[in-house]
């Protein structure tokens, strides 16, 4: 009889944590990735645009270091 009564109660307890497993939201994947918000965007593009700077003022300017781009370029650095 106390077999019985221990089954029983592991086979309630089995059926709650089944019930919990299949209410509970699908978490993603631990690889996937989120798409970038707008901010990051933006970020990642003046990062760029600055490094591209450097290496064109660091490449020894050329048309791009002087004249009218140079205060550009400058900007950028």
């Amino acid at each position: 009889a106390a077999l019985r009564l221990g089954r029983g109660r592991a086979d309630l307890a089995l059926l709650d944590g089944r019930k919990r497993l299949a209410q509970t939201p699908a978490s993603p994947p631990s690889g996937a990735v989120e798409a970038p918000s707008e901010f990051t965007r933006r970020f990642v593009q003046r990062y760029l645009a600055a490094q591209d700077g450097k290496a064109a003022l660091a490449m020894g300017g050329g048309a791009m270091g002087t004249g009218p781009n140079a205060a550009l370029i400058g900007l950028l650095a």
